[in-house]
């Protein structure tokens, strides 16, 4: 497994930190559910560091 270096640039690009992401994308999953979502920045390093092999 791999870590996923187009999220983390786009970060860096973007100046956030990991928990500014979560708080936005549970901000919209809110917006789309009308349920806030419950991502924290465990979630968004999880992404940074692993990458799934979905592969079949």
């Amino acid at each position: 497994m791999t870590g996923n270096p187009h999220l983390a640039a786009r970060l860096e690009k973007a100046g956030m930190k990991q928990a500014e992401l979560a708080d936005r994308l549970n901000t919209r999953l809110g917006a789309l559910t009308g349920r806030p979502g419950k991502l924290t920045d465990r979630h968004v390093r999880n992404w940074l560091i692993l990458q799934q092999d979905f592969a079949v």
